[in-house]
């Protein structure tokens, strides 16, 4: 009775049930019903059709699942049934342009959850050629006017994030394939900027973008260039999407991250990057003085100490013109 009360209470689908007192029998019990499940997840493809069946089929079958996730040996029993889930993710689920699928939310929301604290699942992802080159594929509406879409977006994608951003701290290729995608890039351009509207799909987002800059000893010449190029291009796209007088703290997080040295520092001098903060920097100023925003201060803080290092690494190029 406490299971079936606790599930009917639950809310979230991207926490799954903790400390949860179960008998032996009572767990004997609950791994035949999740076992039974994970055997459906083949035939689920049949309900996936959404002129047929809408896109809302699936969502209890997910939901309960992750809700029997009490332990890491739920997560490992998913394990022979990756595939399946998989074939049922891509395309059927990835591909078509639908702007609020929940059966695509439900289904990330457990394969999220199978992920967590079980490299054993991340590694099926990381391992399979197949999974690598197609994973970063997910139709994403960016639609920040329509409340609908984006109560949607703030559901399904800090677990589709979460996904990848634990397939990257496992697999440093993965990282680098992941890091030169054209729809993280996408990401970082739509996404980011509207932190307020999708908060933990952002904090993902910067999760990933630490992993793409982060070098290790061993790294080759090509890996090296790599994590340059991207960050070239990740600052470049910022400079020329964001507007200062608004997106104050996506400037601050992201230049945090990506300005590690001199020359990245130059790269946002070179375009036109010192308009962008002062525009931040006299929204700021504006707000801490003129309204009752003293929360802003760390902001100003950080901006200025941003603003000071891309400041200082002007001086070396000046003194040799």
């Amino acid at each position: 009775n406490s299971f079936r009360q606790m599930f009917r209470s639950t809310r979230s689908l991207h926490i799954p049930t903790r400390d949860l007192p179960l008998s032996p029998d009572t767990t004997v019990v609950l791994h035949q019903v999740y076992n039974l499940l994970l055997g459906l997840l083949g035939r689920a493809k049949l309900y996936v059709d959404v002129p047929v069946h809408g896109t809302t089929k699936l969502v209890q079958y997910f939901s309960f699942m992750t809700y029997c996730l009490i332990s890491k040996t739920e997560k490992l029993m998913f394990s022979s049934y990756f595939m399946d889930l998989w074939n049922l993710f891509q395309p059927k689920l990835s591909e078509p342009a639908i702007a609020t699928n929940h059966n695509k939310q439900a289904l990330l929301s457990f394969w999220y959850n199978v992920c967590v604290d079980c490299s054993e699942n991340v590694r099926l992802i990381v391992q399979n050629p197949v999974v690598t080159k197609n994973i970063a594929f997910n139709y994403i509406l960016a639609d920040h006017d329509d409340q609908e879409v984006v109560l949607f977006n703030r559901g399904m994608l800090p677990a589709y994030y979460a996904i990848l951003r634990m397939c990257c701290e496992q697999s440093p290729a993965f990282t680098r394939q992941l890091a030169s995608h054209q729809n993280i890039q996408w990401a970082f351009k739509n996404l980011t900027p509207h932190a307020s509207q999708y908060p933990g799909a952002v904090e993902e987002l910067f999760n990933l973008m630490q992993l793409f800059v982060a070098q290790r000893p061993d790294m080759r010449e090509e890996e090296l260039e790599d994590v340059k190029q991207f960050k070239k291009t990740t600052i470049s796209c910022y400079l020329r999407c964001l507007d200062g007088r608004s997106c104050w703290t996506t400037l601050i997080s992201a230049f945090r991250i990506l300005l590690e040295n001199d020359e990245d520092r130059l790269l946002v001098v070179f375009n036109r990057g010192l308009i962008l903060m002062t525009e931040s920097f006299n929204t700021l100023h504006m707000m801490y003085h003129e309204a009752t925003a003293c929360h802003v201060t760390g902001d100003l803080v950080e901006l200025l100490s941003i603003f000071l290092s891309v400041l200082k690494a002007t001086r070396p190029y000046l003194q040799r013109k």
